[in-house]
């Protein structure tokens, strides 16, 4: 089954956390265990200057700076003889942009992903611009809304013959690792739970 992990901002700037999931470029411009890396509404190539260009314009820079998740697959579920840039078209794989598009048109926000596979789970990192582009609000994901992200996801993975979501992930302020099934995430637990507190780790 699929997890989907939530990771907090932790010392990364928005800059920070878009290098670390498009991972280490080398000279030769190949980049390690990062199958595919691309941006919505934003150039990838400058996605943390146009992220807060649009802060900036909507006067919202202070606060939250973005939303990170992380989609994990089941392990060892896709193959891994594809080669690096080929995502869209190929099967399965195609589940990823589809992902990426599904949570931009729930959040109406920018966003940048990149699909890694350096783990026996592929699995695909998820940065969110905390502005709006429809309102030019900050960007509030209740209960309602990550809700309808994880049965979005559920959705796809599911039309894509992919094990679906088991359960949510996530980390405390003491850096303690969670784990609950999602039929367990009620709208009680979400009041009461620490998830906005939560801290960057290592890659998933």
């Amino acid at each position: 089954m699929a997890i989907f992990t939530f990771l907090g901002e932790g010392n990364y700037t928005v800059e920070g956390v878009i290098r670390y999931i498009r991972g280490f470029i080398s000279k030769s411009g190949e980049t390690d265990n990062v199958l595919y890396y691309d941006g919505l509404y934003l150039n990838p190539e400058f996605a943390a200057r146009d992220m807060l260009l649009h802060k900036q314009l909507c006067s919202k820079e202070g606060g939250s700076q973005y939303k990170h998740y992380v989609l994990s697959l089941e392990e060892n579920e896709l193959p891994d003889n594809l080669e690096y840039g080929t995502i869209e078209g190929n099967s399965q794989w195609s589940v990823f942009p589809k992902v990426a598009w599904a949570i931009q048109k729930l959040t109406q926000c920018q966003i940048v992903y990149a699909v890694h596979t350096n783990t026996d789970n592929v699995h695909m990192h998820i940065v969110i611009n905390s502005v709006r582009l429809d309102n030019y609000q900050k960007l509030n994901i209740d209960y309602q809304l990550f809700i309808t992200m994880l049965h979005t996801c559920d959705e796809l993975l599911d039309c894509y013959g992919l094990s679906k979501i088991r359960g949510l992930r996530f980390f405390d302020q003491n850096g303690c690792d969670h784990m609950i099934s999602t039929e367990s995430i009620s709208k009680r637990w979400w009041d009461h739970c620490p998830i906005d507190n939560c801290y960057l780790i290592p890659q998933a």
